[in-house]
């Protein structure tokens, strides 16, 4: 069974469609899945995240991580992936997550595929199709020896499972890593 981690995005206190997606296709793979959310009120999001699939739920609530700032966000999501230990990372591919996960590949020394547009999960391996040439045509992409495989699937491109309103998140609040911090977004 794989260890899923799922970066969930939100806004105005409710999940973005894409990252419920992706809790739904990992649950629905039988693996052992957790989510994480960034920012003061990720706590808000908690049961919905459950509701949708994840049996873990990691909330960094430091006001830090209010607004996108890529050194901070890929120094926390490096301190989560190390805590949590995955087989398999995924987000949408959102403007964040396009940005964040080269960064955190590099930081970590594996494989990263975006713009998927199918994601099948089976055990510990994952194939993603993703299109190609504007779209003319999409590849088949499995990961050869990567130890985590991320992946970045296109929002909209997965269908969403029904919530589960009996779940109840079993959370676990992590405190965000020492760090000299270079910039600082102020608006």
């Amino acid at each position: 069974m794989a260890k899923v981690l799922v970066f969930c995005e939100y806004e105005g206190g409710n999940v973005k469609k894409g990252s419920l997606e992706l809790l739904t296709a990992a649950k629905s793979s039988g693996s052992d899945v957790s989510a994480v959310a960034f920012g003061s009120g990720s706590e808000s999001v908690a049961k919905s995240l459950a509701e949708y699939g994840a049996d873990k739920v990691i909330l960094c609530k430091d006001d830090k991580l209010d607004q996108y700032n890529p050194e901070v966000y890929a120094i926390a999501l490096n301190a989560v992936v190390e805590k949590v230990a995955p087989n398999i990372l995924l987000a949408s591919s959102t403007m964040t997550g396009r940005d964040l996960f080269p960064r955190l590949a590099a930081k970590l020394d594996c494989g990263v595929v975006s713009d998927c547009t199918s994601l099948e999960i089976d055990g510990d391996q994952v194939k993603v199709r993703r299109p190609m040439y504007a779209g003319k045509c999409t590849a088949a992409v499995e990961f050869k020896n990567s130890n985590i495989k991320m992946v970045l699937t296109r929002p909209n491109q997965l269908p969403v499972g029904e919530p589960d309103s009996s779940a109840n998140p079993n959370l676990e609040t992590f405190e965000l890593p020492a760090m000299d911090i270079k910039t600082l977004v102020k608006e």
